[in-house]
């Protein structure tokens, strides 16, 4: 039981202090006002959580699409990237630098 559980603290301090950013989009950080600073966005829908998603134009020509979801304070909490299957093993090599 000592060890479930400190293997369970591990696993959620390291949960709390990762910062992922695809894109350069820090999750639950950056705004709506840093994502239109950074790219152009194609279109703007309302989602479910009162907030928005943003089709952006990526600036990479790996990912086909990418989808940016907001919630209602405008911060961004997820981002979805559809690549072209032929570019798959040039895409993993860029997430490895």
């Amino acid at each position: 039981m000592p060890n479930l559980l400190s293997l369970f603290i591990i696993f959620f301090y390291l949960n709390i202090h990762s910062n992922p950013m695809p894109l350069g989009l820090e999750l639950n950080k950056t705004t709506n006002i840093d994502l239109t600073k950074k790219y152009k966005i194609i279109n703007k829908e309302p989602n479910y959580w009162q907030g928005y998603n943003y089709y952006i134009e990526p600036n990479t020509k790996t990912i086909s699409k990418a989808l940016v979801i907001c919630n209602d304070f405008n911060v961004i909490e997820a981002v979805i990237l559809t690549i072209d299957q032929n570019k798959f093993e040039e895409f993993y090599n860029i997430l490895q630098r």
